[in-house]
Order: structure tokens, then C-alpha cells, then sequence
């Protein structure tokens, strides 16, 4: 300011024309960096996840494993033949994978890049459903020829493809004829002329949605909302918040390093979830929830 003898107000404006721009700069990367941060799954699962299993970074594990000592058996000269029988197989077996996926075996299990995971979860209010996340980080093109093959195979077998919007996001439905039900809850495709009484049973779905570097694989659509209103990584009422997994989580950690397998059950309240499905169909599968009490199942 001295240099350019500029009065008080004029210094002011231009610290101000000089920052401020800076400063928005500053937001702005700030603001990129906080949404490029990658959500950990146990966040991106609703609090009533009854089976889980994550991989937390599957490269990772792929190393680890190679420095454990059934690893390093590859290593061993007198274990050559056994692997190289090993391998025939695997070659064969890639043979028919990349003619139905369009993807050698070796390129389809590079495709995890990141975070592999599996659950059970119970959105609020709805049934129990499957959901597994994928973090394939550059191996997009791998992943949508995966997705192509999967879209083919549900046509091939009656499914209605249809896209929707949630929460800015599309995803992919796939619905899956609904299957005809006798009054003994059988399944029978074949359609009957004879006037009997049926029921049709649900269809099942395939959801599948893309977002930034993952994949979301779901049994239904309100599986997948379950893990979109979560992937902002502000929802309080995640598995992580669940107080049992957050228990188990903290008692069962050896030291620091992130672990290469995380893994949570909750065999009760899955049974729970079961019956609670089947009551309406077989009343009678409610009594079981009535002796788990007395046998000290709590």
C-alpha cells in the first residue's frame, strides 16, 4: 500500500478485489474435496442392517494375503505342479467368463478398487433386502460392460427395464415377471384354466445405480433409497450409529491398522425380520418369536 500511496478506502477495495476472489477459490476446492470424500459403507447403510460384510479396501487385502504364509506358498518350488494345475483350471474357467461377461476372470476381479460390501438391511418400514456397494475407481468401462451383460441376462428372462430419478440420481429398475401362487403358497408359472383360486406373489427387482466411482447393486427400489439418502455422509441413523455394531467395533480392534475384513451379524433380529415376512402368509411363524424368551434367546 505504501508503494502505490494509496489512501485507506482505496487499500481496503483492493485487499478486498485481490482476496475475495482467493477466498472463493478456497470455498469452492474446499467444497470439491468434501464431496469427493469416499462414505464408508457401515455410513451408507440403514441402523437396522441384520448381515454385513466389507472388504475395506480389496487391493489391499490382495497384498496382505500374498505376505501371509498360505500366500507365500506360491513361492514354494514344491508346490509348482499343484498351481500350475491351478491355473489350467482358472484359464479355463476365464474362457467362460468373458464369453458371457465380455471380461476375462483376471480383468473382472481387478475391477474392485476401493471398498467391496455386502448386507442385509431393513429400511425403515419396509422388508428385508440385499445391497452390495462396489468402489471400482477407474474401471468404469469394465463395470458397464458387467452392467451389459447383467441387462441382457434379466431381458432374456422377462424383466422390464425402466429408469427413474432419485434425489438426482438415476437409477436402473429391472422388473421381473411376478410369479403365480396355488392356494398352498406353490409357485406355478404355467398359466391354469380350470378356475382354481391363486394368488400372484411380489415380482423380484434388480436396482442398480452409479454415483461418482461406485456401484449400488439392490433387491428393490427401497433398498437403494435406503443408501441414497445416506451418501451425503450426514445421516445420523446409519449402521455405524448402531449401537451393538459400535460396540463390537470398538471391543474388536487390534491396534490402528484398518482391518482387511469387517463383518457383523445380528441373528435375532434377522429371524425377527423373517417371521415378520411370513406371519401374514403362515400366522403360525409368529409363535416362534413367543419361546425365543424362554429358551434365554434375547
Amino acid at each position: 500500500p505504501q508503494t502505490f500511496n494509496l489512501d485507506e478506502n482505496m487499500r481496503h477495495k483492493s485487499i478486498r478485489r485481490m482476496w475475495l476472489p482467493a477466498m472463493a477459490m478456497l470455498v469452492v476446492a474446499s467444497q470439491a474435496a468434501w464431496s469427493a470424500e469416499k462414505v464408508p459403507s457401515e455410513r451408507l447403510l440403514p441402523p437396522n442392517t441384520y448381515a454385513y460384510l466389507s472388504i475395506p479396501n480389496v487391493p489391499e487385502l490382495k497384498s496382505r494375503f500374498n505376505q501371509t504364509q498360505y500366500g507365500k506358498l506360491r513361492e514354494d518350488d514344491a508346490f509348482e505342479d499343484f498351481f500350475e494345475d491351478v491355473a489350467k483350471k482358472i484359464e479355463e474357467f476365464s474362457g467362460q467368463v468373458e464369453e458371457k461377461v465380455g471380461l476375462k476372470l483376471d480383468d473382472l476381479l481387478a475391477v474392485p478398487a476401493g471398498e467391496l460390501s455386502i448386507a442385509v438391511v431393513q429400511p425403515q418400514g419396509k422388508s428385508i433386502g440385499g445391497v452390495a456397494i462396489l468402489d471400482f475407481g477407474k474401471n468404469e468401462e469394465s463395470v458397464n460392460k458387467v452392467l451389459d451383460s447383467a441387462a441382457k441376462a434379466a431381458e432374456e428372462d422377462g424383466a422390464k427395464k425402466s429408469e427413474k430419478e432419485i434425489d438426482g440420481t438415476k437409477v436402473i429398475v429391472f422388473d421381473f415377471p411376478k410369479e403365480e401362487a396355488d392356494d398352498d403358497g406353490n409357485a406355478d408359472d404355467e398359466k391354469k384354466e380350470d378356475g382354481d383360486a391363486k394368488a400372484a406373489a411380489p415380482g423380484r427387482q434388480m436396482v442398480y445405480f452409479i454415483r461418482d466411482s461406485h456401484l449400488v447393486v439392490g433387491t428393490d427400489v427401497a433398498v437403494i433409497e435406503s443408501v441414497l439418502e445416506r451418501c451425503d455422509g450426514k445421516n445420523s441413523q446409519t449402521l455405524a450409529a448402531n449401537t451393538a455394531f459400535a460396540y463390537i467395533q470398538e471391543n474388536s480392534r487390534s491396534g490402528s491398522a484398518q482391518p482387511a475384513l469387517t463383518w457383523f451379524v445380528n441373528p435375532l433380529d434377522l429371524l425377527r425380520a423373517v417371521i415378520a415376512m411370513s406371519s401374514e402368509a403362515n400366522p403360525q411363524a409368529a409363535m416362534v418369536l413367543g419361546f425365543l424368551p424362554a429358551l434365554g434367546v434375547n
